[in-house]
C-alpha cells in the first residue's frame, strides 16, 4: 500500500536546512485533500514515524508537525521522540486554560513549541508568551505588524517568516530580526513516497524470525 507524506523545508538564517513542516498527502498529488484536521496529523505521524524512516525524512532535523486542540488534549503528542519534533499548534486553537495547560505538560517533557499562521502582535497573547516558535503568516501582515510582533516577542520566542514568497521579504524579515524561513521563495513542499507493509505480513515475518 502506497503512503505519502510532504515535506517542506524550514531554513536558519545562514540558509541552512533547521527542520521540515510535515504535511498531509493521500497521493502523490501535491495538494491538501484532507477535511478532518485531527486525522491528517494522525496519518502523517503514522507514515512519518512507523512507516517511513524519520531520519531520512528531515536529514536529522526538527519535523513540524500540526497539532489540532484535541490532539493537544489527549497528550498525543507524547508518543513522540521530544529531540525530533516541534508541536506546532494550528492556528485554530485558542489558547484557554485547558491547552495552556497541556502545553506545559508538553514543556515539562522537553518538546518545542510552534504557533502557526499569526497574523497579529495581540493575537492570544498568552498562547504567543507561552511557545518557543512564532510562525507569522508574512503574505497576510504589514510590514509595520511583521515589525511589532518582533520587538513584542523576541528574543524570548523565535520568529519565523512563513509563506516567504520574494527576495524583498527575506531581506526586511532578516532586517526586523526574524531567525527562521519558510515558504515558496526557498521551496515548495515536495511529496515523499513510501510503501506500508501490512500488518498480517509483520506478523507472518515475527513468526518466522
Amino acid at each position: 500500500m502506497d503512503i505519502f507524506v510532504a515535506r517542506q523545508p524550514i531554513l536558519d538564517r545562514g540558509l541552512q536546512v533547521y527542520g521540515y513542516e510535515l504535511l498531509y498527502r493521500s497521493s502523490a498529488i501535491n495538494a491538501y485533500s484532507g477535511t478532518d484536521e485531527t486525522l491528517a496529523t494522525l496519518q502523517v505521524i503514522g507514515n512519518s514515524f512507523f512507516s517511513l524512516d524519520i531520519e531520512k525524512l528531515v536529514g536529522g532535523g526538527r519535523a513540524f508537525i500540526n497539532f489540532t486542540r484535541e490532539l493537544l488534549l489527549n497528550d498525543a503528542a507524547h508518543v513522540l521522540p521530544p529531540r525530533a519534533v516541534v508541536i506546532e499548534v494550528l492556528e485554530t486553537v485558542h489558547g484557554d486554560a485547558d491547552v495552556l495547560a497541556a502545553l506545559h505538560r508538553l514543556h515539562e517533557r522537553g518538546y518545542l513549541l510552534a504557533a502557526d499562521d499569526i497574523v497579529n502582535a495581540d493575537q492570544d497573547r498568552l498562547l504567543l508568551e507561552t511557545v518557543d516558535f512564532i510562525k507569522v503568516h508574512f503574505r497576510a501582515t504589514s510590514a509595520a505588524e511583521q515589525e511589532r510582533i518582533v520587538k513584542r516577542y523576541a528574543p524570548r520566542a523565535c520568529l519565523l517568516a512563513e509563506k516567504v514568497e520574494t527576495r524583498a521579504q527575506v531581506t526586511r524579515a532578516t532586517g526586523m530580526g526574524y531567525v527562521f524561513f519558510q515558504g515558496y521563495f526557498f521551496a515548495r513542499p515536495t511529496v515523499v513516497k513510501g510503501t506500508e507493509i501490512p500488518a498480517y505480513k509483520l506478523n507472518y515475518l515475527r513468526i518466522l524470525s
